[in-house]
Parts: structure tokens; C-alpha cells; sequence
């Protein structure tokens, strides 16, 4: 009432000035999840190192220098696998813009399948690595960290999946709740288990932690 004789232009002027404060709002409020979502991305990304490092810490003081050698060799053997084998599909994942569908099918499938592949390979050559560091010892580590490698293959890949659905808090929510349970578990296994395969076990429970926290999250 009252408005029905106004100039058009004076009612959209008063429609403006009623937006503002909204528009203040939403701004401010953009402006919190921002720092909020920028603060958990930091907060999952530092204790995934800090657990790292603390586990280092415990497994040297609980398990003998030859042993922890071995483990050490194992850890980079795999993760030079896992650089050479999909690195490259998790930024593909993230960042491709095709159809949704067939991304993710087609990259999952090939995830899985140079995993497995990774995995044979690793089982296949432990001995002559073993025999190249003149380790007798890391025969068995290799073989049962190449297991892990379809676990960990299908972790990484819903974590790119969330990454590209841009649902960031559920993605740095999951890291920080898996790097805790990884952390007590390896602690645990340590104190209870002081042999490298304790550390073999702990990886194996990182993975089906972000299995189960990932997919039941999602």
C-alpha cells in the first residue's frame, strides 16, 4: 500500500537499500565458512603429518634399527608405486570436466585396475629388491604392503571424488578423524606387536579406516 503510484525508479531504489543488509549477511557469511573450511583443510593436512611423525618417533623406540630400516625402504618402494600408478588419475579426477558418469566409472576402473597391476608387480619383484638392498628381511614386508594396494587405491580415489563435488568439509572431516584412528591403532600395535609387521598392520588398518569413514560418510 502506498506504493502503487511510485516512479519505478524510486521502488527499485527502495528495493536495494532492503537488499543490503542481506546482502551484508550472506557476504559475512561466506566469509566464515571460508575461513572455517581454509582452517579444517590446515587442521586434517598438519595432523596427517603430525601422526606421521609421531608414529616414526614410537616405532623407533620400540622396534631394532634393522628392522625399522626395512620398513622404511618398504614405505618409500610403495609410494614411488602409487606415484607412478595413478597420481596422475586423482588430479585427473579432480579437476577433469567431462560427464559425471563416465569420470568417475571410467576412473575408478582404472585406478583399481593399475593397483592391482602395482600390486602384482611389487609381490612379483620383492625378492630381487630384497636382494638389491641386501635385505633378506624385506621380502615379507613388500609382499604384504603390496595387499594394501587396492585399499588404498579405492581411498584415494572417493577422496578425489569428494574433492570434484567440491564437498570439502566432509573430505578434511574424514582425513582428521582416519589420521587418529591410524595413529592409536599404530601405537597400539606397536606397544603390543614391536616387530615391523606391526607397522605393515597399521597401514592396512589406515586404509580400511578411510574405507569405512569415506564410503559411510558419503
Amino acid at each position: 500500500p502506498g506504493h502503487a503510484g511510485q516512479h519505478p525508479l524510486v521502488r527499485a531504489r527502495r528495493c536495494q537499500v532492503g537488499q543490503r543488509p542481506m546482502m551484508r549477511r550472506l557476504t559475512r557469511n561466506r566469509s566464515v565458512r571460508g575461513v572455517w573450511m581454509a582452517s579444517t583443510a590446515m587442521i586434517a593436512r598438519m595432523l596427517q603429518q603430525a601422526t606421521a611423525f609421531l608414529l616414526v618417533i614410537f616405532a623407533a623406540r620400540f622396534l631394532e634399527p634393522a628392522e625399522f630400516g626395512i620398513y622404511t625402504v618398504a614405505v618409500v618402494v610403495v609410494l614411488l608405486l602409487q606415484t607412478l600408478t595413478y597420481t596422475g588419475l586423482y588430479d585427473f579426477i579432480v579437476a577433469e570436466k567431462g560427464d559425471e558418469r563416465a569420470v568417475r566409472a571410467t576412473t575408478f576402473w582404472l585406478m583399481m585396475g593399475l593397483s592391482l597391476v602395482g600390486a602384482a608387480l611389487l609381490f612379483a619383484t620383492a625378492p630381487l629388491l630384497a636382494r638389491l638392498f641386501g635385505a633378506a628381511d624385506l621380502i615379507g614386508p613388500l609382499r604384504w604392503l603390496a595387499g594394501n594396494q587396492p585399499l588404498a587405491a579405492a581411498v584415494a580415489w572417493i577422496s578425489a571424488v569428494l574433492l570434484r563435488e567440491d564437498r570439502l568439509s566432509v573430505h578434511y572431516n574424514v582425513m582428521i578423524v582416519q589420521n587418529l584412528i591410524a595413529l592409536a591403532v599404530g601405537l597400539a600395535l606397536l606397544m603390543t606387536w614391536q616387530s615391523v609387521y606391526a607397522l605393515v598392520a597399521h597401514r592396512y588398518a589406515r586404509s580400511l579406516a578411510g574405507l569405512v569413514l569415506y564410503y559411510g560418510w558419503c
